[in-house]
C-alpha cells in the first residue's frame, strides 16, 4: 500500500520527517488517510490489500481489471513502447546514459 501511495502521490507523508516517534505515529494512519487523492480504482485495490492476511491469496484478476480501467479512462496506450525501447525518441538518450554509468 505504501508503495502505491508513494508512486501515485510522489512521496509519503513521513518522507521528510526525521523524528522516529513522529514517523511511527504517522505510519499508524488508517488506509483512508493514505489513499486520499488516489483514483477510485486505486482506492479499491488498496482497500483489498489492507484486508489481506499473510495466508490469503491476492485477487490479481481484480487488480488487473482496476488498473486496466485506469488506463482506459486516462486513454493510455496499453501497447505503447517504453521510453528506452528501440524506435522511441528517448532511446538514444537512455543508451548514452547506460554507457556513461557502466
Amino acid at each position: 500500500m505504501e508503495y502505491i501511495a508513494e508512486f501515485m502521490k510522489g512521496r509519503l507523508p513521513w518522507s521528510r520527517k526525521r523524528d522516529m516517534l513522529e514517523i511511527n505515529l504517522i505510519k499508524l494512519m488508517n488506509e483512508k488517510d493514505l489513499s486520499d487523492g488516489l483514483s477510485e480504482q486505486m482506492k479499491q485495490i488498496c482497500k483489498s490489500l489492507y484486508k489481506l492476511k499473510y495466508e490469503d491469496r491476492p485477487d490479481y484478476e481484480s487488480y488487473r481489471s482496476r488498473l486496466l480501467e485506469i488506463l482506459v479512462k486516462k486513454r493510455y496506450l496499453i501497447k505503447a513502447p517504453y521510453d528506452w525501447e528501440k524506435g522511441t525518441e528517448n532511446c538514444q538518450l537512455y543508451a548514452r546514459l547506460f554507457e556513461r554509468f557502466r
